[in-house]
């Protein structure tokens, strides 16, 4: 049904540039009116491809500014069951390689990066509004996937932090960035940022129908943000 609408709106605009073209006294008059009617819907598109491909050359993919040694967690204000399993279970993080964890087209590139099957930390404390949470592991190594442990924390204990979240850029581009933060000095260790963008205004209002945004294509295994910047303690 979008299709047919779409279809019968391009219609209709083909068919009222051609009505006031006909009605141009001249040549010149035609081609003015005609390009006008093409810039309409396209003027954007090319400034914002070449703006997205000088963003993620620039900007986008995995940047380390700093590294920690013997950290032993940190604060993530969001965390899912997998996420915490994979930062406390040793070897647990690898089961999700060669699956490729999306981050709007930041994935894992088999070999890009290594990280110790055996790094683990010893805490994550997540949570948000003055209710937090710590997670740990019990001391049962056997049954060690059923020993994470939840306890519910007054206040948070963790140096460093994992931030962000989508934002909006100027020429119809997204921005996807997460941080690793100083909670103390709020000094930026690394960031993992990805930008997507549909070509131009046209398409982004009628997306999907006039096709998907393009995006880096930078592939960074989500996980080496932290693992590689907050290095565990052994």
């Amino acid at each position: 049904m979008i299709g047919i609408i779409f279809l019968a709106v391009l219609g209709g605009y083909i068919l009222l540039a051609r009505l006031i073209m006909k009605r141009m006294p001249s040549r010149k008059a035609r081609y003015i009116v005609a390009a006008i009617f093409i810039l309409i819907p396209t003027w954007d598109m090319i400034p914002s491809w070449l703006y997205l491909e000088y963003l993620c050359k620039t900007e986008g993919g995995l940047k380390i500014y700093k590294t920690v040694d013997n950290v032993e967690g940190f604060y993530i204000k969001d965390a899912d069951a997998n996420s915490v399993k994979r930062q406390l279970i040793p070897n647990y993080k690898f089961q999700i390689w060669g699956k490729g964890q999306w981050l709007d087209g930041i994935t894992y590139e088999p070999n890009s990066y290594l990280v110790n099957p055996k790094d683990t930390y010893k805490f994550v404390e997540t949570g948000r509004n003055g209710t937090y949470y710590r997670y740990y592991l019990g001391n049962d190594e056997k049954v060690i996937e059923e020993k994470v442990i939840e306890e519910k924390v007054e206040s948070l204990s963790s140096k460093y932090s994992l931030e962000g979240g989508w934002s909006n850029e100027v020429m119809n581009i997204d921005k996807l960035q997460y941080k690793i933060i100083d909670s103390e000095t709020k000094d930026v260790l690394a960031t993992l940022t990805s930008y997507s963008s549909y070509t131009g205004w046209l398409q982004r209002a009628l997306s999907p129908v006039a096709g998907k945004s393009l995006s880096c294509d930078s592939l960074v295994i989500f996980d080496v943000l932290y693992f590689s910047t907050l290095k565990p303690v052994q």
